[in-house]
């Protein structure tokens, strides 16, 4: 009888043990779902942000800007028009999820491409 209290014991011990890794083990796997949901978006800006800077940002824009603030002076600027309102427009600037519509839109399309190329290479 001794011993089976202690079995008994036991197995209530590990089985407390066992639900706290298993709730421990569902945090994780939330805490990841989250962690691949932020990585994702921030992949998404920093596409966005690499392809603006890639595009509008040069020296010569960069020194009109100085210049306007007046922390620059004397600089021989060549910027176009359409380059200076693109970079440095007034008001408000577009939303962030406005500004990269396209790179999702590319996204799903290679997502789409990708899944067709799958089914493609499945063998009936």
């Amino acid at each position: 009888m001794k011993k089976n209290k202690e079995l008994l014991e036991n197995c209530h011990k590990e089985k407390i043990e066992k639900e706290a890794l298993l709730a421990k083990e569902q945090g994780n796997q939330t805490s990841g779902q989250e962690y691949r949901k932020v990585n994702k978006q921030l992949s998404v800006e920093n596409r966005y942000l690499r392809k603006m800077l890639k595009t509008y940002l040069y020296p010569a824009i960069a020194n009109e800007i100085l210049q306007e603030e007046r922390l620059l002076s004397g600089v021989d600027t060549q910027v176009t028009k359409a380059a200076m309102e693109d970079f440095a427009e007034e008001g408000l600037p577009p939303s962030f999820p406005q500004a990269v519509r396209e790179d999702r839109k590319i996204n799903r399309e290679e997502g789409l491409l990708a899944q067709m190329w799958a089914q493609v290479d499945e063998k009936p």
